[in-house]
């Protein structure tokens, strides 16, 4: 195939191609123009529907205002009778009212009285029954307080009494010491008799063996001990002896001599503790340390001291100057 056939052909191609075009743009701008004026019609179309739906809006709320206005006055007229109709059942229930609230603040008024007279009577029973209860217990608080203070004085009378008695054992006792000792040195002073005599003879023994066997080893005789130094000696470990002894006697003595008056200032330790608790619970308006002094006769630094023990006990109380009954 030659070019210039080619060419021709292609010619040919692009007039039919153009043609073509042509053509297709022309259908278009003919659809276009019918679609167009089809969009037109449906607008006016839509418009006028529009227009008369907002027309039938209006005179369907025109009518429904009206409705409801018309509704509103009826309602609101009923609504005034109503009230009016309620305000005077009111108006004619006020004297019915007032009369039932009279009546029902007289029965209060009444009862308020009753009542009153009510409480006084129970006031007054408690008055009296709180003052028997009162005299009762102060009765039965001074008898118990006269009881146990006669129970005090009593035990005291009876720690006093055994007194003498402890005593009498303690010097039975010290006694018994005094012969178990003189006892004891009797038998010490037998036992270093026969200690001394021993010795005497095992020392005079001893010598000669010694002076014997020096003797022979040496041939020098020995400076023989005298007798009377072996017996010193032995005299003075008897004496050392029987010191140490008489000491533990004595050490004896004094421990029960000194537990004897431990026990007896507890003793009195104890009554005087007594006296006070019973002394300050006679004085239920309070009692002072110097009118116990005078009372008891004991010293007031001691009367203080079993005093603040009490207190701290919890037997007594202290309020100021003055020693006040526990109740």
């Amino acid at each position: 195939m030659s070019n210039a056939q080619d060419l021709r052909r292609l010619t040919e191609e692009a007039a039919n191609a153009y043609e073509d075009r042509v053509t297709r743009l022309a259908a278009i701008k003919t659809e276009t123009t019918e679609m167009l004026e089809g969009f037109g019609k449906e607008d006016t179309e839509r418009r006028a529907e529009v227009s008369e739906m907002v027309e039938g809006f209006g005179k369907e709320r025109a009518e429904m205002s009206a409705q409801l206005k018309a509704d509103l006055a009826k309602a609101e007229a009923e609504r005034v009778r109503q009230a009016q109709e309620e305000a005077r059942e009111r108006a004619a229930e006020v004297p019915e009212r007032r009369a039932k609230v009279s009546e029902m603040l007289e029965g209060f008024g009444k009862e308020d009285t009753e009542r009153r007279a009510a409480v006084s009577e129970m006031v007054e029973g408690f008055g009296k029954e709180r003052a028997e209860m009162s005299a009762q217990l102060k009765a039965d608080l001074a008898k118990a307080e006269a009881e146990r203070v006669r129970q005090a004085q009593e035990e005291a009378r009876e720690r006093a009494a055994e007194v003498p008695e402890r005593r009498a054992k303690v010097s039975e006792m010290l006694e018994g010491f005094g012969k178990e000792d003189t006892e004891r040195r009797a038998a010490v002073s037998e036992m270093l008799e026969g200690f001394r005599k021993e010795q005497a003879e095992s020392a005079a023994a001893w010598r000669d063996l010694v002076a014997t066997m020096r003797a022979k080893r040496t041939g020098v005789p020995l400076r023989v001990v005298p007798p009377e130094e072996v017996k010193m000696a032995v005299v003075e470990e008897a004496e050392a002896v029987e010191e140490r002894e008489e000491a533990e006697a004595v050490e004896k003595i004094e421990e029960a001599e000194a537990a004897e008056e431990v026990e007896e200032e507890s003793y009195e330790e104890k009554t005087l503790e007594e006296q006070i608790f019973a002394f300050v619970n006679s004085h239920p308006e309070g009692i002072k340390l110097v009118d116990m002094e005078r009372a008891l006769e004991a010293p007031r630094i001691r009367l203080g001291v079993v005093a603040k023990k009490l207190v701290e006990e919890g037997r007594i109380k202290k309020e100021g100057p003055l020693y006040i009954p526990v109740r």
